[in-house]
């Protein structure tokens, strides 16, 4: 039986009679980016899922517009398949309070060492 990818590493498979690799993950804004390649063989395939997991990941860097908030919701999505269901949950509780009061701060005002 095969192992599956966790959350946020993409995922490849057959299409026809070629592969396809694809990645989905949100941007600073919140909004869902999709990156997808087709490909002629599975090392191909695997090469493009890597490529785009190098695009997603240079795009952490912060700017000075991000919030707190999407800061936290960016970590909670990009870590909810490395935690624990109970675990979340309680990120999640503890995200909701902290942004009720801090998530339009802007992290260069945060002032945070």
């Amino acid at each position: 039986m095969r192992g599956r990818r966790t959350l946020g590493q993409g995922s490849i498979y057959r299409y026809g009679d070629q592969w396809r690799a694809l990645l989905k993950w949100r941007g600073p804004d919140g909004k869902v980016i999709t990156r997808s390649q087709r490909c002629r063989t599975k090392a191909e395939a695997e090469a493009a899922l890597a490529k785009f997991r190098g695009i997603r990941d240079a795009g952490v860097t912060e700017n000075a517009a991000t919030t707190i908030d999407m800061l936290l919701t960016r970590w909670l999505t990009t870590h909810e398949g490395d935690i624990a269901g109970s675990t979340l949950v309680q990120y999640e509780w503890a995200t909701r309070h902290i942004t009720k009061r801090l998530g339009s701060l802007r992290i260069e005002e945060s002032h945070l060492p």
